[in-house]
């Protein structure tokens, strides 16, 4: 009978590299990096990453791992106020890219780090901006505007297939908070079923048709959160912690998490979704609120980015999420 022993021998292998697709538990050692490596589940927990070159809040994200993000316009300190700056992320360093067409913040945004659109936002003065612009790896182009521009917004999708419900609407509008929902074709934009309440300032995580929306403002800080199918909203399980300012959303609608936002004060929380409930895990290193996820891999490696830790205070600080079963270095610490 042929045993473990027999087959693999208890010796740690070697290799001149990692392996390409490693076994849960699995462990060698790397002769190129002349470290012991395993293949582990790692406990969800943030650890600090390279430094925006600006600080900024209320920014846009985009990206895919903790090597491709991306973090679009925002708002920093007077008189800074709001950017048409564009950052990517290599995993350790940020690089400024080819800015905006049109500076701006509190806007929605998504996609990857070669592939992504940003919609609508605010720059200090009614009207609203309506412009979406997409990104193309180089540089950003001007295409159809959404149907009503509006601020707090955080949109979901990718370059052809995208969402953008709720936000903060002009004063000539009423209520201020929206339930407006429209859809991006990749051309154009169109109406689509309404938000069952009226909000701004959530997290929206997902695809054009299988979307979460989490948390926000009503008048009050809410904790509800609603799933999309592609043709209407349905109320699902409530998050742990009421919160809003919450632009940190990513994942899909199965495998999501938001991160940080205001309560007031500000929240250091993390949530993940399995599809059917939030569980808190692991919170930030300190609370901060208009953030922005620049990556849209919660499972595995995510990046929150920039925020409001404090009054006229904007983080340049990253944070890199990891869990899951992930390629670990042994130490002797």
């Amino acid at each position: 009978m042929a045993t473990y022993k027999g087959t693999k021998g208890f010796t740690i292998q070697t290799i001149a590299g990692d392996p390409p697709s490693p076994i849960l538990g699995q462990v060698w050692y790397n002769t190129t990096s002349n470290v012991l490596k395993g293949y582990l589940t790692v406990t969800g927990a943030w650890s600090s990453g390279g430094n925006l070159n600006t600080g900024r809040a209320s920014s846009a994200g985009a990206g895919t791992s903790q090597t491709t993000g991306l973090c679009i316009a925002g708002h920093g300190a007077w008189p800074l106020a709001y950017v048409d700056y564009n950052e990517s992320y290599n995993g350790s360093t940020w690089s400024e890219e080819n800015n905006l067409n049109t500076a701006r913040y509190s806007q929605g945004g998504c996609g990857t780090q070669t592939a992504a659109i940003t919609m609508s936002g605010y720059a200090n003065a009614y009207p609203m901006k309506d412009e979406t612009e997409i990104w193309n790896g180089t540089s950003w182009t001007e295409v159809n505007n959404v149907l009503t521009g509006r601020k707090e917004v955080k949109g979901c999708g990718t370059t052809a297939a995208a969402i953008l419900p709720g936000g903060n609407l002009p004063p000539s509008f009423s209520p201020v908070y929206a339930a407006l929902n429209e859809s991006w074709d990749g051309t154009s934009w169109s109406e689509v079923n309404n938000l069952t309440t009226p909000t701004m300032s959530t997290a929206t995580l997902g695809t054009q048709t299988a979307a979460i929306m989490a948390g926000g403002y009503t008048g009050s800080y809410v904790g509800t959160s609603y799933g999309w199918d592609g043709t209407c909203w349905t109320a699902g399980n409530n998050l742990n912690q009421l919160r809003a300012n919450t632009n940190a959303g990513c994942g899909t609608s199965t495998d999501g998490m938001i991160v940080g936002g205001f309560i007031p004060p500000y929240a250091a929380q993390t949530e993940t979704f399995d599809g059917t409930s939030w569980t808190e895990v692991a919170d930030l290193p300190s609370g901060t609120y208009d953030g922005s996820v620049a990556s849209n891999s919660p499972s595995g490696n995510s990046l929150y980015v920039g925020g409001q830790a404090a009054p006229a205070a904007y983080n340049n600080l990253t944070e890199e999420w990891t869990s899951g079963a992930q390629t670990v270095t042994f130490t002797n610490s």
